[in-house]
């Protein structure tokens, strides 16, 4: 499971495979419905998705941070994240006053559209109702899928903080990055039994920070052992094994992490052509909830949410496409070719 530096993986196909399940868990869930794989595994498919999302990103943070300053790393980050996403609430901010029952002149001159366009686009705060629109659907939310994208952030500042505090203390990364997963696992525990009461964002930042940690982990590993199917089963028997207990989360979050990393390193021929498709995984995953929800509007409510996910799917194709060939693409060329030659990692 060596990370290549000439993409020989498959973190494309498996980013494209979670942002696609997103659309699959929104089309029930944004009509109040339960998807067929929560009824079978009592789980959320969206939430698997972005526990898939935070792995890869755990994976290869890790390794970014470890080879790059701390100017080249920040900047890496901050123009792989922050030109899309602000493109995309700018985008979205105005065409989806065209759906909204305020008056045009409200809509445009209210605090809570610039607060979605600039506050949500720079991650300095959060909105992501704009007014007057989707009030009559399920959930009012013009882009919910945001809200991941500070946790994200907060999961780059714990790992560069984990990488670096290693390397001064002269330590192997993997004893600080195993550290962090237990602790949260432990904390996770805690007030997922009762024992303490945390703010929601802290209670966020601990779920989501135990698969970018075990990404970590499985990146500072890599030279001590080479992941197989004998430990994604011991991590499957533990997960049943505390299915029932406060650690049920945590061990299918390392479980679903550790599944991901090992099929992005799986080497068979037929993965090949997905080696060299366009990253639109980003864009499909911050265009495709405003898409679900204006489909919602229009539809009748008795259609099948498979369907809305694939015209979903077909039309979030569009924007996510623009948004990579013309903005993200084009922005992560700023990167300097000499911060490049030291850390030639990854474009997420």
């Amino acid at each position: 499971m060596n990370q290549s530096a000439n993409g020989n993986n498959n973190f494309e196909i498996l980013r494209l495979i979670a942002a696609v399940s997103v659309i699959l868990a929104h089309a029930y869930g944004l009509r109040g419905e339960e998807g067929v794989f929560s009824r079978i595994t009592g789980l959320d498919l969206g939430w698997c998705a972005v526990v898939m999302f935070f792995a890869i990103s755990g994976y290869l943070i890790a390794g970014s941070a470890a080879h790059r300053s701390a100017a080249a790393f920040w900047k890496a980050r901050g123009l792989r994240i922050f030109p899309g996403l602000l493109f995309c609430t700018l985008t979205t901010g105005i065409l989806l006053g065209f759906f909204s029952s305020e008056p045009m002149r409200d809509y445009y001159s209210s605090s809570q559209t610039y607060r979605y366009i600039f506050g949500t686009g720079t991650l300095l705060s959060t909105e992501y109702d704009l007014p007057g629109v989707f009030e009559n659907l399920h959930s009012h939310q013009a882009n919910g899928s945001l809200w991941t994208l500070r946790y994200e952030i907060t999961s780059y500042l714990l790992i560069f903080v984990i990488v670096k505090a290693a390397s001064y203390a002269r330590l192997e990364t993997l004893v600080f990055t195993v550290s962090a997963l237990v602790l949260c696992v432990f904390f996770y525990a805690t007030f997922t039994s009762g024992y303490l009461n945390p703010p929601l964002p802290v209670r966020n930042i601990t779920e989501l920070f135990i698969p970018f940690a075990a990404g970590a982990s499985l990146y500072g590993s890599k030279r001590i052992i080479s992941l197989s199917l004998h430990h994604i089963l011991l991590v499957f028997i533990a997960v049943a094994l505390l299915w029932v207990t406060p650690f049920k989360v945590p061990c299918v979050e390392i479980f679903v992490a550790a599944l991901t990393i090992y099929l992005a390193h799986l080497n068979y021929k037929a993965l090949d052509c997905f080696k060299r498709i366009p990253d639109y995984s980003y864009g499909i995953y911050i265009y495709a909830f405003p898409i679900q929800q204006i489909y919602n509007l229009y539809l009748p409510s008795h259609i099948n949410p498979l369907l809305q996910a694939l015209l979903s799917l077909v039309s979030v194709l569009i924007p996510a496409a623009f948004s990579w060939h013309f903005v993200e693409k084009p922005m992560l060329a700023l990167k300097s070719v000499s911060l490049l030659k030291s850390a030639p990692i990854l474009n997420r």
